[in-house]
């Protein structure tokens, strides 16, 4: 009963406080909402507004609506642990945020609860809205389960729209976001591809154990050579020859990727972050690769040689070095880039034979509600062909 008298004292209080809300909502022509109830209440106090306020202060509500309060304190809201996640690839990294950032992007980290992480670039689109692009797809961490990433992809879009996002484009950094993505009526627009990663974990004997036997033949060549190899941070003045290079290499070869600036960048605002290996023959260059380091993870970015290089197989002899000293010094994944077989295939083949593996890699996605009905039709036509060709496969193993 104490407690029943002592609430209906704070009711005499709340009568009077919300008397004057209603007045004040009456000439609004606005309404209350009560908290814990769920509903709209109309303007004028009731009795059953007073039977909330009881059960509310029985449950440890504060309030039963913003002009109600009490002196108990809300229940703390938990805070989920930060996700724990395996080495990112370069665009889930934090140096790639980075580095935008000081190009002038405006980049967004998007904490999926505890199972994952996603850099969000966002672009204005004028009277259309904000473009974002999630480049690296959602960096998973490793014990998070097929059932929470779908609801995750699930609600991105949403917890996109929170920044203002009216067009979404997703990379799917696997098959299985690409098929989650699909059932959520996403649009393909560009098609999955492979990569080759490099166990850096494994010790110097296995991984040479595990090279192709062409390649290994190449590398104890080199070995057997005059070649010798150096490595630094990377110098705008020592290292101009490899950006010359690079830049003759993309116009003869009609092939993109990030600008030059972005390494500029990179190595200004993180000096480690970026690692330059040169092969040499009594003091001249024949040869270079620069890597961009990215917390345990780095990635094969820029290589060029001269023909007197390719003659001696000095590009071996460089990776080889550089993914020993790359795994010393704590680096476990090495990302050598797109697996291309269609176009020149002795870039395939040379990644491949350094034991790489290829992996595969998601299509990237666009999301707007817009063409949400276009994305439904993709999945609809998608889930009868594949149940059409299972029925044919039934059919002609009987």
């Amino acid at each position: 009963m104490g407690g029943l008298f002592h609430c209906s004292a704070q009711i005499s209080t709340l009568i009077a406080a919300t008397g004057a809300d209603s007045a004040d909502a009456t000439r609004n022509g606005t309404h209350s909402v009560g908290r814990g109830a769920g509903k709209y209440w109309p303007k004028t106090f009731s009795l059953r507004t007073c039977f909330i306020c009881l059960i509310n202060h029985d449950l440890g509500y504060p309030c039963v609506n913003s002009s109600m309060t009490s002196d108990d304190a809300p229940p703390p809201v938990p805070t989920l642990p930060p996700p724990r996640l395996p080495p990112p690839s370069l665009s889930q990294s934090r140096l790639y945020a980075d580095v935008l950032q000081s190009m002038g992007r405006d980049v967004r980290t998007l904490t999926l609860g505890s199972i994952g992480l996603a850099r969000l670039i966002l672009r204005s689109a004028g009277p259309f809205g904000k473009i974002g692009l999630i480049p690296g797809g959602v960096q998973w961490a490793d014990t998070s389960s097929q059932a929470a990433r779908a609801d995750a992809l699930r609600a991105l879009p949403a917890l996109t729209r929170n920044h203002g996002v009216r067009v979404l484009l997703c990379n799917s950094v696997s098959a299985m976001d690409e098929n989650i993505f699909e059932k959520n009526f996403h649009l393909p627009v560009l098609s999955a591809g492979f990569h080759a990663e490099l166990d850096l974990t494994q010790s110097s004997e296995i991984r040479r154990k595990n090279l192709h036997g062409k390649w290994r033949n190449r590398l104890k060549k080199s070995e057997n050579s005059d070649i010798t190899i150096t490595h630094s941070r990377f110098s705008p003045h020592a290292h101009n020859w490899l950006l010359t290079a690079e830049q003759t290499q993309r116009r003869a070869r009609s092939y993109r990727a990030l600008p030059l600036n972005f390494l500029l960048i990179a190595a200004q605002i993180a000096p480690d972050s970026v690692r330059v290996f040169v092969a040499s023959i009594h003091g001249k260059p024949l040869a270079g690769i620069i890597f961009l380091i990215h917390d345990k993870a780095a990635t094969y970015h820029i290589a060029t040689t001269t023909d007197q290089g390719r003659a001696h197989s000095v590009h071996a002899l460089l990776l080889w070095q550089a993914t020993d000293w790359l795994a010393k010094g704590g680096v476990t994944r090495l990302d050598l880039g797109p697996v291309e077989t269609e176009h020149p295939p002795g870039h395939a083949r040379f990644k491949l034979g350094t034991g790489a593996r290829p992996v595969q890699r998601g299509a990237t996605v666009l999301y707007a509600r817009s063409i949400a009905p276009l994305g439904w039709l993709n999945a609809t036509f998608n889930r009868k062909a594949a149940h059409a060709a299972a029925m044919q496969s039934d059919l002609s193993c009987h």
